[in-house]
């Protein structure tokens, strides 16, 4: 059996090219080593502190995917509108609650 969701044959294909990364790595001079450490390190902790996308989402994320794609944007009108819908956000683009930057 696999670790977490991972069927176990590629649970097993992963252990061992990460072995494989951690043992090629090694032969590295060790501030090359300690470099793509903190960038693995940096990676991982990306992906565990990514919020889940909720599945009801994801037509909606496709279809602005496809629109930015085409180069259809909001408008400044329709961006500050939105603003407004939220708690107490000033109005101006880029400006947080109340009107502060």
């Amino acid at each position: 059996m696999g670790t977490g969701w991972l069927p176990a044959r590629l649970d097993r294909l992963m252990t061992e090219l990460l072995s494989y990364v951690l043992e090629t790595a090694s032969r590295l001079p060790e501030k090359r080593r300690d470099d793509l450490t903190r960038a693995f390190l940096k990676l991982l902790e990306a992906e565990l502190d990514a919020e889940p996308i909720d599945p009801e989402d994801v037509e909606a994320i496709r279809e602005g995917l496809e629109q930015a794609r085409r180069g259809e944007y909001a408008s400044d009108e329709a961006i500050e509108a939105a603003y407004r819908r939220f708690d107490g956000w000033g109005s101006g683009i880029g400006h947080g609650p109340s009107g502060t930057s």
